[in-house]
């Protein structure tokens, strides 16, 4: 009876933690669109702090249409500089995040933009950049 009732108590931990994270983020699998990133790695830098493998520079992105931002997940990339521009280099919105060990979910807003634009991430450990069209 008792593995039973933890059974049914971690299940629904599970389910309310899952679905706590999609009313926080505010994507549904349905309106969420994975922006493509050409990535350049600094291998200097990275050798030169004795990383292995597993602790290289993760990022990710994802354009949320329900919520006109875009979704910016990065995992060991130290200081870095995230903004979205257009073809001119005007900056529409940008922030400044530390990175380490923790993977850190930045969120940019793409409210009033139309047109194609492009997502920048700039650290000493990597850049990487993607086109988006709204």
């Amino acid at each position: 009876m008792k593995s039973i009732f933890a059974f049914v108590l971690c299940a629904f931990l599970t389910v309310t933690s899952f679905a706590g994270t999609l009313i926080k983020s505010g994507c549904t699998a349905y309106s969420e669109e994975t922006i493509k990133l050409k990535r350049q790695y600094n291998q200097t830098e990275i050798y030169n702090n004795d990383r292995s493998i597993y602790d290289w520079p993760t990022v990710e992105a994802n354009l949320c249409l329900e919520t006109n931002t875009i979704e910016v997940i990065l995992h060991n990339i130290g200081a870095a500089t995230i903004g979205i521009v257009d073809a001119w280099n005007h900056v529409f919105d940008h922030d400044i995040i530390d990175s380490t060990e923790i993977p850190t979910t930045v969120h940019l807003s793409t409210s009033g933009l139309h047109g194609t634009y492009y997502i920048v991430i700039y650290s000493d450990y990597c850049y990487a950049e993607g086109t988006f069209t709204i």
